[in-house]
């Protein structure tokens, strides 16, 4: 019994063609590398040529592993040598997410397998349920549902895939039955709950603890605690280095204080470029902000860029989310230093 049942197009897309390029998003996660390759080891146990693709760059401590397995570049002169090519676009729905990679788009057909509400899907087939908690997973009913289980392989992909979206199941909530029933058939397979959490936690630096503190003594409250806001600077970038950024334990650190509901976390990519991530843990749609500023992603969370410095990137996803939670806005203690 699959949770996730595919467009039928889908499927006859993965058995119509040859050679299937497996492109994932930019600046990846354990979700979108691991249904690619989830995704690639299925199709290449179906007699299929897989070549998978990601831009990077690849910065999280449980994904560098990962990071040889992806080329950065297809050009027209390796399209044109392979046989009946077509393209899996998986974990986003929108072309400019997978950075240049995108110009192979338009040479050869194309699939889209993506769990995000944001985005223009595209392509001869797609697969989006935004109602899913992972790509990963909707990968696993793509395999089930072609008649196939999952390998241990395959298993242990997915549920770590599964396990990095959700936060190891922090972020699921009532009405998630199908998706611990996939949970259960994958680690019947042989996927392990326990080396799994171990990847996605284990293995930190002591440079990663400490600008973890770093962060959290900057954090600011507003609207009595509901909001907890922090950034990092360039000079944190350099200091630290963005392989040592630990977001996921930030995020449950501060959901676990008293009142705290919602998070953003700016960070400082260059002197007139901020990203920005806003997480979540009630009905509070963080979407809607994200979204405000060009952006996208789940009500819970959602991520943004601006070509903005940090400090005018900071005062207005202050105030916006001060709208969002319809309080208003208090004295600030501190500006944010675009300094450090």
């Amino acid at each position: 019994m699959q949770e996730y049942t595919p467009p039928p197009e889908l499927l006859e897309f993965l058995s119509r063609h040859s050679t299937y390029y497996l492109i994932s998003h930019t600046e990846p996660d354990g979700d979108c590398l691991a249904s690619s390759l989830a995704l690639g080891h299925y199709l290449e146990r179906t007699g299929k040529a897989v070549k998978h693709y990601n831009e990077g760059p690849f910065v999280r401590a449980e994904i560098l592993e990962l990071a040889s397995l992806f080329r950065d570049t297809l050009s027209q002169e390796e399209i044109d040598a392979d046989e009946d090519p077509a393209a899996v676009v998986l974990d986003c729905s929108t072309r400019e997410r997978v950075g240049s990679l995108g110009d192979a788009l338009n040479a050869v057909p194309v699939a889209v397998i993506d769990h995000h509400a944001a985005g223009e899907p595209y392509g001869d087939a797609v697969y989006v349920d935004a109602t899913a908690p992972s790509t990963s997973v909707l990968v696993q009913g793509t395999i089930e549902s072609a008649g196939f289980e999952p390998d241990t392989e395959e298993a242990e992909l997915i549920l770590f895939g599964l396990s990095t979206d959700t936060g190891f199941f922090r972020h699921l909530d009532v009405g998630s039955g199908r998706a611990f029933r996939a949970v259960a058939r994958l680690v019947d397979l042989g996927a392990s709950p326990k080396d799994t959490f171990n990847r996605m936690n284990g293995g930190k630096t002591l440079s990663a603890r400490k600008l973890l503190g770093r962060l959290l003594e900057r954090v600011e409250t507003e609207a009595g605690g509901k909001i907890a806001l922090t950034y990092e600077s360039r000079r944190d970038t350099a200091e630290f280095g963005r392989e040592n950024r630990d977001s996921d334990t930030l995020y449950q650190l501060l959901m676990g204080t008293r009142k705290c509901s919602v998070i953003a976390l700016i960070r400082e990519e260059d002197e007139r470029m901020c990203t920005g991530s806003l997480r979540s843990s009630d009905d509070t749609d963080v979407s809607r902000v994200a979204k405000s500023f060009g952006g996208g992603g789940h009500k819970r969370a959602a991520g943004f860029m601006l070509e903005e410095s940090l400090a005018e990137t900071y005062e207005r996803v202050r105030d916006a989310l001060l709208d969002l939670v319809n309080d208003t806005p208090r004295p600030r203690t501190h500006q944010a230093d675009p300094g450090g």
